[in-house]
């Protein structure tokens, strides 16, 4: 019986690894298909962070942008941009003009110029 239960603990084991291998490749697998979608198709614009929370090893910035007119969300999870001092600050965004819904905030590029930002449609 004992012997059984490891071969039974070892191929449950075994499975587990395999099932979390298979979703870290599609996970990175995705994200780099995104990049090369907004690579191919890119549209820059501006956005604004209107959330931030704080993790243990990570940072999360939600953001939200126009992309003809109509309004897209989307967050990132970074590290070591400001944290919630960069809430309702503007910042270039890059997106995929094909799919708007694949954009990157780029917090090191913040936007002052009111002109920029009320022209890619936020209003006061």
């Amino acid at each position: 019986m004992n012997i059984k239960g490891n071969k039974i603990e070892l191929f449950l084991t075994s499975i587990g690894l395999i099932i979390c291998f298979y979703i870290i490749i599609l996970a990175i697998t995705q994200t780099c298909q995104n990049n090369i979608d907004i690579d191919n198709n890119e549209f820059t614009t501006i956005g604004m962070v209107y959330k931030y929370e704080e993790g243990r090893r990570v940072e999360n910035y939600k953001y939200k942008y126009y992309y003809n007119r109509k309004l897209y969300q989307s967050e990132i999870n970074t590290y070591g941009f400001g944290g919630a001092k960069c809430i309702n600050h503007f910042y270039t965004v890059k997106l995929s003009s094909k799919n708007p819904h694949n954009s990157e905030i780029l917090l090191e590029k913040e936007i002052i110029d009111n002109y920029e930002i009320l022209n890619s449609g936020f209003r006061p």
